[in-house]
Parts: C-alpha cells; structure tokens; sequence
C-alpha cells in the first residue's frame, strides 16, 4: 500500500508541474517574494544609516 500510494503521488505531482500555469506561475511568485524580501531589508537598511 505504501509503494502504491508513493507511485500515485509522484504521478499526480508531475502531472500537476506539467500545467502551463503552474510552471510559470512557480518562479514568478518567487521572484516577487525575493524582491520584496529585497525591498524591505533595503529600506530598513537606508533608513538605518541615514538616522
């Protein structure tokens, strides 16, 4: 049963990452959680140095 439900997971998930709006959606997601990461720290950053 185990194997069995490992095999159909794998499945089921490469099926998911084969849709189009999955496999472009990921990184673009991604990148913008980085650039606002990125924004953040930025701005506490300058504001630190300029007071």
């Amino acid at each position: 049963m185990g194997w069995r439900l490992w095999l159909e997971w794998g499945e089921f998930s490469l099926v998911e990452h084969m849709n189009p709006t999955v496999y472009v959606g990921y990184p673009i997601v991604g990148s913008l959680i980085i650039t606002g990461f990125y924004s953040i720290i930025s701005f506490y950053v300058w504001r630190k140095d300029k007071v």
